[in-house]
């Protein structure tokens, strides 16, 4: 499909249920609306930095999928996502939703399956932001084959269960980053690794469960809610102590398994 250069919106539902397999959307683009491309066989996707508004299950149930990519805006303007009046949260309105499942009593042939539906890699480079209360911002919740992570310079924040039981294996977070949000990444279960660059606020549970051994908190961090790092099986632990302030609530490293903690 050749969008016009000057198009601003895409409707409800436009090209869903169609066998559309690529995607190259203009940059004037602003409104992506809910189940754009809902059903669909495309393989990537590019979100121009022009968008302000992406509508619930815009890109659900596209068992393609591999690559999604934020590009920056040019005002540093947040993206805004939409879920349905009612919804309280539910995940399935992620513009993302595969109906993936937790792989906790799959065999082997369901596994792959289950990871077959999943995004690989994103590349996120735009604050999100909810419309109203009730969107979820677990925009790659249960994307069990997510290995691919990067942030960019206009993140400020990792919403509320935005990574949580995907495959990450390991995540890296710029300056700019301050806060993870609650249960941003609970339970993934690959996840050994994490690196910070600011100070961080982290939130309910925000990494319980993971499999974390290496954590650097090197601009320290603002607080750690109940449950942050719990049940991680902590070898290394570091956070600067010289920029960090706030409390550390109850349970934050309970049956984390760390060794030493200073």
């Amino acid at each position: 499909i050749a969008f016009p250069a000057s198009l601003k919106t895409i409707g409800a539902s436009a090209f869903k249920n169609t066998p559309l397999s690529t995607l190259t959307l203009p940059n004037a683009i602003e409104t992506i609306k809910q189940k754009a491309f809902e059903n669909t066989q495309i393989s990537s996707i590019t979100l121009p930095g022009s968008l302000t508004w992406l509508g619930y299950n815009a890109f659900s149930y596209c068992p393609n999928l591999k690559t999604v990519t934020f590009l920056p805006s040019a005002t540093n303007t947040p993206l805004k996502l939409d879920a349905p009046v009612g919804s309280n949260s539910d995940y399935r309105y992620s513009p993302f939703y595969n109906n993936n499942e937790s792989e906790t009593d799959m065999d082997e042939e369901e596994i792959a399956e289950n990871r077959a539906r999943s995004l690989q890699s994103v590349t996120l480079n735009r604050e999100l932001v909810k419309a109203h209360d009730e969107v979820s911002m677990g925009l790659f919740f249960l994307h069990t084959a997510l290995t691919n992570l990067t942030i960019g310079e206009q993140v400020k924040t990792i919403g509320s269960f935005m990574f949580s039981y995907s495959g990450l294996t390991s995540v890296e977070l710029p300056s700019n980053v301050t806060s993870v949000e609650e249960r941003a990444f609970i339970d993934c279960k690959n996840l050994t690794t994490l690196t910070a660059y600011g100070k961080l606020h982290i939130g309910h549970s925000a990494f319980a469960g993971c499999t974390l051994q290496t954590v650097n908190l090197n601009g320290g961090v603002n607080g750690i809610e109940r449950a942050g790092f719990a049940g991680c099986p902590l070898t290394s632990f570091y956070m600067n102590e010289t920029t960090s302030s706030g409390a550390i609530a109850e349970r934050a490293f309970e049956g984390s398994e760390i060794p030493a903690l200073t």
